[in-house]
């Protein structure tokens, strides 16, 4: 399958292309659940007026705004392919080439804790798994700071991979408090600005275990989803009772997205000649860690209300959704009761809302509208 690889020459992040209808090739290191809610729809395509220039446009919501134009627009040597080599892209310099870039990846596994909270990372067969586990100590500044750091070196460290993807779970069932409104924000600032280039290039899956029982817990789902909604992922999420519920639903959306990733090329070494990733460093799935032995009834999973399993096909792009994410979509409806933001949250809503629309880049741009030069 061919594909194009457009580089930041500033932050080495990687987009993909890939040819679609029309001669056009279109953005595709993209979750289908991002796609399929018409996000982020953006085409290279050859100008109509008969030239063999071409543009990198914006087609989102039907629009037709062009973003990016090779340095050299009449250097296309074939009629079907963009022409290699520089391109401007959101006022930056890119590079389009056909060869995956390669890039080091991080210390694998590796683990990063601060007194309220631990976060855990590993990767196994192209996919990387990133958990949080929440401790019963508040959130203090410093602390908050220094787990987005961290979490903004890993993203960063996938983002210049291509032929990599993030499966995030965050168990919050420890939390002894609500997060205050200034980490709340803090938290969206983060998303919003500093990784959603790299949440929508990587990100592929997400899920929250929580308990929504008593005052706290339904406090907490109530957060969870004030902030889905003031600013929804890129890729499927869920809310779960337990870390093996999270784990199923994440290899469920693993097993489609490994699908497409063996259809990239293969990097090449030093000499040019093609070779295959070399990190072995991890051997257990993130389901093993709780429940040994679960790695082999993946490959055969028993029918389940709770998540169905996976059809068998060929691989291609981009991936159906997975049966799984049904259960995201559905998930609310799964809850007796809908928790309702208090006197206190309706305020915050509007104080976020209005933070954010300050600092905010023009939505033309979507999740990538954040990329650095």
């Amino acid at each position: 399958m061919a594909v194009l690889f457009l580089v930041d020459d500033a932050d080495r992040i990687v987009f993909t292309f890939s040819p679609g209808a029309h001669g056009t090739w279109y953005f595709s290191r993209v979750s289908s659940f991002h796609l399929d809610n018409g996000k982020d729809k953006f085409v290279m395509r050859q100008e109509p007026d008969g030239s063999d220039s071409w543009v990198l446009e914006n087609q989102t919501g039907g629009k037709a705004e062009v973003f990016g134009t090779p340095k050299e627009p009449g250097a296309c040597k074939d009629a079907s392919t963009p022409p290699l080599g520089k391109w401007k892209v959101w006022g930056c310099q890119f590079t389009l080439t056909n060869e995956m870039p390669t890039y080091k990846p991080v210390k694998s596994p590796c683990h990063f804790e601060v007194p309220f909270a631990s976060l855990h990372y590993h990767e196994k067969d192209r996919v990387a798994y990133m958990e949080f586990t929440m401790k019963a100590v508040p959130i203090s500044d410093d602390d908050l700071e220094a787990i987005l750091a961290e979490m903004r070196r890993l993203l960063k460290n996938l983002a210049r991979r291509p032929d990599m993807v993030l499966m995030m779970r965050s168990d919050g069932r420890q939390t002894p408090e609500r997060p205050a409104l200034a980490h709340i924000r803090r938290f969206l600032n983060f998303v919003q600005q500093d990784v959603g280039t790299e949440c929508v290039l990587a990100g592929r899956g997400s899920a929250i275990v929580l308990v929504p029982s008593g005052l706290l817990g339904r406090a907490l789902l109530g957060i969870v989803e004030f902030v889905q909604r003031i600013l929804p992922a890129p890729y499927p999420q869920a809310i779960v009772s337990t870390t093996e519920e999270a784990d199923a639903f994440l290899e469920e959306l693993a097993v489609q997205s490994r699908a497409w990733l063996e259809t990239l090329p293969k990097p090449k070494d030093s000499n040019g000649t093609t070779s295959e990733k070399e990190d072995k460093s991890v051997g257990y799935s993130p389901l093993s860690a709780h429940l040994p032995g679960l790695d082999e009834k993946l490959a055969t999973p028993e029918p389940s209300t709770k998540v169905p399993t996976p059809a068998e096909s060929k691989p291609s792009y981009p991936p159906q959704p997975p049966a799984a994410v049904a259960l995201s979509r559905e998930a609310s409806k799964e809850v007796e009761y809908r928790p309702m933001l208090d006197e206190e949250m309706q305020t915050a809503r509007a104080d976020i809302l209005e933070g954010l629309s300050k600092k905010r880049p023009s939505e033309s741009r979507g999740w990538l509208g954040w990329c650095t030069c």
